[in-house]
């Protein structure tokens, strides 16, 4: 969007949005996009944040974390590529 300010106004929208759907205020901290809205993918909500109220949800990687899809697996490579100190 050129225009600044609505920008932002959408933005907030959007992020009023995810604090309203997400039950969890800490999870949906952590949804909520620290960048202005539209400069990358947008999430089309088909039920998307609907599924971090669920019970056998655990809340999801932290932001920054090594973990999620990929975190074990790398987390994994860096044990076996530690030398023994044995």
């Amino acid at each position: 969007m050129a225009d600044e300010e609505l920008n932002k106004e959408v933005g907030e929208f959007v992020k009023g949005k995810i604090r309203e759907i997400v039950k969890d205020p800490d999870t949906a901290r952590k949804l909520t996009p620290d960048y202005l809205f539209g400069t990358k993918r947008l999430i089309l909500d088909n039920g998307y944040f609907e599924t971090y109220n669920r019970s056998n949800d655990a809340g999801g990687p932290a932001r920054g974390s090594d973990q999620g899809v990929h975190g074990e697996e790398r987390a994994d490579r860096a044990r076996r590529s530690t030398p023994s100190t044995c």
